[in-house]
């Protein structure tokens, strides 16, 4: 196996948590992953794990210092291991749910130079990256720096993926978003539209991120000249949320 491919295999680790609305790239099991690896791998996994499972219970503070600790460890696999930029990602989403937007940006920079140089452009994983860099300058009002991010990700994943896919809508809403900022109402409301469509065929029509685009094409709609078309997409999305089970406490 070439190293190309071997760090490639790296990269699987934790694409869940770099952005809202993304999927979860494969990943073997984890018995397996340290039945195979080194005990520096091992050791890396292991910070990596317990870093995703505090951040996925909102735990920020405690998935810090555990994702920076899977940096030092991951660049001691060489500056293009996955690992590295896995771990890059992942000390940049703590940043960015914590509205530390400049530190994101800066950290997912340097994961995309890693995935570009050991996966190629057109990588799934670049897509993602590219998608939570333009989060974090849209969350900063970059619009104009973050609009070609989306794009290009938008065509990555569309040509990976296929049109209908749901990581697919992911981006196409990411780029609604941000079309809706800069006042493009005619090039943002086809997109929501698209990924209304898109949300409702795999999730069904009654799922939360329907309802979460219910609200913002609302809002769109509102700024536009067709704001009366607004009251019935908000009351859908209120019916949809009121019709969801209580969330269980955060332990």
């Amino acid at each position: 196996m070439s190293s190309k491919f071997a760090s490639s295999s790296k990269f699987a680790a934790t694409a869940l948590i770099v952005v809202v609305l993304t999927s979860a790239a494969c990943s073997r099991d984890l018995s397996a992953r340290r039945a195979a690896g080194s005990p520096e791998d091992i050791a890396w996994q292991e910070t990596n794990d317990v870093g995703q499972a505090a951040f996925k219970r909102g735990r920020y503070e405690e998935a810090a210092p555990l994702f920076n600790r899977a940096v030092t460890q991951a660049e001691h696999f060489g500056p293009n291991d996955g690992r590295l930029a896995t771990s890059l990602n992942n000390v940049a989403a703590v940043n960015r749910v914590q509205r530390h937007y400049a530190e994101a940006e800066t950290l997912d920079r340097q994961a995309l130079e890693i995935q570009e140089r050991v996966l190629g452009p057109e990588h799934l994983f670049v897509a993602t990256t590219l998608l939570a860099l333009a989060e974090s300058r849209r969350a900063q009002g970059r619009y104009d720096d973050a609009a070609p991010l989306v794009l290009r990700a938008l065509v990555i994943r569309t040509k990976s993926l296929g049109p209908d896919h749901t990581d697919v809508a992911a981006a196409r809403f990411a780029l609604a978003q941000i079309y809706g900022a800069q006042g493009r109402y005619e090039d943002a409301a086809p997109l929501y539209a698209e990924t209304l469509a898109a949300y409702e065929k795999s999730l069904g029509p009654n799922h939360a991120t329907v309802a979460r685009v219910l609200d913002n094409y609302a809002a769109l709609l509102r700024r536009s000249p067709r704001a009366a078309e607004a009251a019935a997409l908000e009351s859908r999305a209120q019916a949809i949320r009121a019709s969801q089970p209580a969330p269980h406490p955060t332990r």
